[in-house]
């Protein structure tokens, strides 16, 4: 697959600088290391963190969970754009690509695996921070432009028949950025645009469900429109900002529910506003506010999947600059469809957080946040020690205790468990069944890491990590699948239950800084499940035990950067698909061997920094592999990037 992708920044806001972080459990990518590593959509931001969890069905909207949770099951990381959290997860799904925002948008991304405490907020299964290009003085425009195709085809926009082997799928992906800011006023204003189209792999069960109303030049298509704005005024004492979002995508969304791919549009629109007001010298008031709504409308006739959902709220935090901060907020969800009764869960929190320094070589995080939804009350317990033991030596302890109901969550478990059900035409489909057992009263979640990092030269640095997870009550979907007798699809029977289970897991990492030339990083990940039940057992099963990771970056000359990312991850398996791989292994598996990804990108500088040429080869060692029993296969792809800035 020839992917050509020019990025052409017209005008920036000036260079980006690296980033880093006090914290050595977070890993922290700048802008130039993005660029360098050849990440062109967000999602590709997830092939570099360690020790996160990635799959696809479709092999456009990627499923992701920090820590080696199973993502199609749970995605309870929290995404937060400049400090301030985005309700981007509903309806059982978190698809990062949705965020009307690119790659050549940011300045920085923070990748937090375990839990932690980020925008005055407990995140306990990870969170990712995405920080957008700072609003200079003056006007500013970059963009980005994707064609794409397939070695052999006419051309990127010549689409060839649906029967044929090569077909394009990415491309074309076009996105500009505007700002402009003067005196203590400034304003941005962005629109994205991408488009991929169906593997062959999938097509058959999407045109089971699809007539004409999701087709283009003979293919089912997957497109994305969205705009951003965002505006922010700045006083001697105050900083305001308001953030607008707006994204529309037609999707071929896989439910299991329905066995096949079900044709969507989805749009997520979002507003959000927050500010911080200095009360005295060393204490400010900070708020928040947001609005988000998500709605997943049919394009086949499946009535069913008419969901809408509708989060807001705000927040309201006095923050101290020793003492740390203390604050309350109130959130609300809206869920509506046609087989599910109109929902409304509140769910009210105190947090309360501290940073003191105890000693010297010894700084103690402290935070706690009390809850109540629908009338249940829960907490949430966190707490986190870094100690400096002695020169070059950092040791962090971290533990938390979730305890709340389970609606304070949003995940499809919890959709079925209320009422989701599925409808529509029974000749082309047969729905399957939905069986609901008791659901628990709370759900229990526990953590425990230690990690420790000696900085063994100036220019190495050597962590490990051991860590316990406990899962009490949490809400599971377990699946049996069978071939359908008609159709490409699967019939499906799924068991809403409840799952237990205990996770061990450790971890090494070793990174080097620019020495000779180079910058290294290894790493090292396994994780096995001990006294758990069965439904818990299977949902782990979808995550292979072992994760081994390496990259290089390598800068041979002035101006020249090399990028080399290779990740092994052992076999996984998913036991609901086992009877239909048996009956139907041509379309689906119920296993997947083990497997390597090397990733590759060259970088090219010219003319003072004002051009960048670069070169990526990705999934270069694997033949295609599905990343899911439904999925589609992934092969090597070839990438081309140009920008410019002045």
């Amino acid at each position: 697959m020839l992917l050509f992708v020019l990025n052409l920044p017209v005008l920036t806001a000036g260079p980006s600088g690296a980033h880093s972080s006090d914290d050595p459990t977070v890993q922290v990518f700048s802008a130039e290391d993005l660029v360098a590593s050849g990440v062109y959509h967000l999602s590709d931001l997830f092939w570099l963190a360690d020790d996160w969890a990635v799959q696809s069905v479709d092999g456009y909207d990627w499923s992701a969970s920090a820590g080696g949770l199973a993502p199609l099951q749970r995605a309870d990381w929290l995404l937060v754009v400049d400090g301030q959290p985005v309700h981007l997860q509903a309806l059982g799904r978190q698809h990062i690509d949705q965020l009307p925002l690119r790659v050549d948008d940011l300045t920085a991304v923070e990748v937090h695996t375990g839990p932690t405490w980020i925008a005055g907020r407990p995140a306990l299964q990870g969170a990712l921070h995405l920080k957008s290009r700072a609003l200079d003085a003056g006007l500013g425009v970059y963009g980005q432009v994707t064609p794409g195709s397939e070695i052999g085809d006419p051309g990127p926009f010549e689409f060839t028949g649906e029967d044929d082997t090569n077909v394009d799928r990415k491309g074309p992906l076009l996105g500009a950025t505007g700002t402009a800011a003067y005196g203590p006023a400034a304003l941005r204003l962005g629109i994205k645009s991408d488009e991929r189209h169906a593997d062959n792999f999938i097509r058959p069960r999407v045109r089971t469900l699809c007539r004409s109303d999701c087709i283009f030049r003979g293919a089912p298509v997957m497109r994305q429109t969205s705009l951003h704005a965002e505006t922010r005024l700045r006083t001697a004492s105050t900083t305001h900002r308001v953030r607008a979002y707006d994204s529309q995508m037609d999707e071929q969304l896989f439910f299991e529910s329905a066995g096949l791919e079900v044709p969507s549009t989805t749009r997520f629109r979002a507003v959000q506003g927050m500010g911080t007001v200095a009360v005295a010298d060393r204490t400010s008031l900070d708020y928040e506010a947001d609005l988000a709504d998500h709605r997943l409308d049919r394009v086949a006739d499946l009535p069913g999947f008419d969901a809408h959902e509708q989060a807001w709220g705000g927040r309201v935090a006095l923050r101290h600059a020793q003492l740390g901060t203390a604050g309350a907020e109130v959130r609300w969800r809206d869920t509506a469809a046609p087989t599910l009764p109109n929902r409304r869960h509140r769910t009210s929190q105190v947090h309360v957080h501290t940073l003191p320094r105890l000693a010297a070589g010894w700084q103690q995080h402290l935070g706690l946040t009390l809850s109540e939804t629908d009338g249940a009350v829960g907490f949430t317990a966190f707490t986190s020690a870094r100690l400096r033991l002695r020169e070059g030596h950092h040791t962090s302890i971290t533990t938390s205790l979730d305890y709340r109901p389970p609606a304070a969550s949003a995940d499809l478990p919890g959709l079925l468990r209320d009422g989701l059900g599925v409808t529509g035409p029974t000749d082309r489909f047969d729905p399957g069944r939905v069986v609901v057992e008791a659901s628990p009263a709370r759900a229990t979640r526990a953590v425990a890491d230690l990690h420790h990092t000696v900085q063994a030269s100036p220019h190495l640095r050597l962590s490990g990590t051991a860590g316990w997870r406990l899962f009490d009550g949490l809400l599971l979907t377990r699946t049996v699948a069978e071939p359908q007798p008609t159709n490409p699809g699967v019939r499906t029977r799924l068991t809403v239950t409840e799952g237990r289970g205990q996770v061990i897991r450790g971890g090494l990492r070793a990174e080097g800084s620019r020495v000779l030339r180079l910058q290294p990083r290894l790493f090292a990940r396994y994780q096995h499940v001990i006294a758990a039940d069965e439904a818990f057992t299977e949902a782990w099963e979808a995550q292979p035990a072992w994760q081994l990771g390496a990259a290089l970056r390598v800068m041979p000359v002035e101006r020249l950067t090399l990028f080399a990312r290779v990740l092994y991850e052992s076999r996984h398996r998913w036991p609901g698909y086992a009877e239909a791989a048996t009956e139907a292994p041509s379309q689906f598996t119920d296993t997947l061997p083990p497997r390597w990804r090397v990733h590759l990108t060259a970088q090219k500088q010219f003319f003072r920094d004002h051009f960048r040429f670069s070169v990526s080869l990705r999934d270069v060692a694997d033949k295609p592999i599905r990343y899911h029993p439904a999925g589609a296969p992934i092969d090597m792809g070839f990438f081309v990037s140009v920008q410019a800035r002045w």
